[in-house]
This record gives C-alpha cells, structure tokens and sequence, in this order.
C-alpha cells in the first residue's frame, strides 16, 4: 500500500499571528441587518409560495473582483463596504463568527456577486 502524505495543518512557530479575515475573488461577506425585509415593488406578482426569501446585510467585506467575459472589474465597481444588499436567503453560506478580534461576534453570510439581487450604495462624501 502507498504510503499518503498529510499535511499538517498546525500554524508553524513562525506565525505569531492570522491576516485578518477576508472573502477572496467574487464573494461577499454580509452582516444581516434584522426585520429590514421589504416587498419588491415591481410589475410581477409572484406568489410567496414562490418567492425565494430574501434578506438584507451590510457588506463587511468583498472580494477583489469578478471576471465577466474576458474582462477583469474589481469589486468596488460593483459595491463596497458599507454599502446595503439584497439577497436571497437559500443562496447565502452561513458563517459563524466566536471570539474573532476582527469581527464582533454572530451571524454572518457569504454570497457571490452574481446571486446579489440589488445595491443600495452608502453615500460618501
């Protein structure tokens, strides 16, 4: 029988401590803001029955960027921290958040650029 090598996954006595956190490429980390759900105002009528629930969050923190096509756009084209989105809630990873010195404790989710329903961008000075 082969014999498998394992990486350890130990932190070496080199590293003394972690980058603080962040999503890589399209995806975004999002704190839900609580009861802040709306009814879309549109044209179409769907049943809730239908409907996907959506949420909405504040972006934490985004990625670098997103290729569409054959074209490289970084994020802060899209949106940046601060910034409200809508989502919906079976497209978001859940991720929880204990003792982390970057973030304050709870609920947080990850969703990529693509299943982002709306931005409403922070207005900056």
């Amino acid at each position: 029988m082969n014999n498998i090598e394992v990486a350890d996954l130990r932190p070496s006595r080199d590293v003394q401590e972690f980058e603080p956190f962040t999503t890589i490429l399209d995806r975004i980390l999002i704190r839900r803001i609580p009861g802040a759900e709306e009814e879309a105002v549109s044209g179409f009528n769907i049943p809730k029955k239908y409907r996907e629930p959506e949420a909405v969050g504040t972006v934490v923190c985004a990625g670098d960027g997103v290729v569409l096509g054959n074209q490289w756009f970084p994020m802060d084209k899209f949106l940046k921290v601060g910034d409200q989105v809508r989502y919906g809630e079976h497209s978001a990873e859940k991720y929880e958040v204990k003792n982390d010195p970057d973030f304050p404790d709870g609920e947080y989710f990850i969703v990529r650029l693509q299943d982002l329903r709306g931005v409403r961008r922070l207005k900056r000075g």
